[in-house]
């Protein structure tokens, strides 16, 4: 089953690819964030930045808003670092790597959707008996 604020890291073009879209109302207070299993133990988060288009490469302070276990897979961040306006969202993550002794990028985004839409639509017309 999968949770709506639960979300794997990957590169940027598979993040892309593995965009979710999520409605607004199934958030709960915190997002968890998933490292690769293989790298998670010497990655230390040193930023997030949101990527788009208004707010191309804008820093985000995560200043007491993480919690994660030493080498745990799972960072949980309060998802007030995140916006959850309706439309499209990426975020990069900035990791300092002991492994390799560089830094290390992964991204997450989303799409988010309202089930109480502005305009009432209608999708199919009701049938007179």
């Amino acid at each position: 089953m999968k949770y709506p604020n639960h979300f794997q890291l990957y590169d940027y073009n598979e993040a892309i690819i593995h965009s979710e879209v999520i409605n607004v109302g199934e958030l709960q207070d915190n997002i968890w964030l998933k490292l690769p299993d293989e790298s998670a133990k010497y990655l230390t988060l040193t930023s997030v930045n949101s990527i788009g288009f208004e707010n191309n490469g804008t820093s985000i302070d995560i200043t007491d808003k993480t919690t994660r276990e030493t080498n745990r897979i799972w960072i949980e961040v309060d998802k007030s670092v995140f916006s959850f306006s309706m439309g499209f969202h990426m975020y990069q993550l900035v990791f300092d790597d002991s492994g390799t002794g560089s830094t290390l990028s992964l991204y997450f985004c989303y799409h988010i959707q309202d089930n109480k839409p502005d305009k009432d639509y209608i999708y199919m017309n009701r049938e007179e008996s």
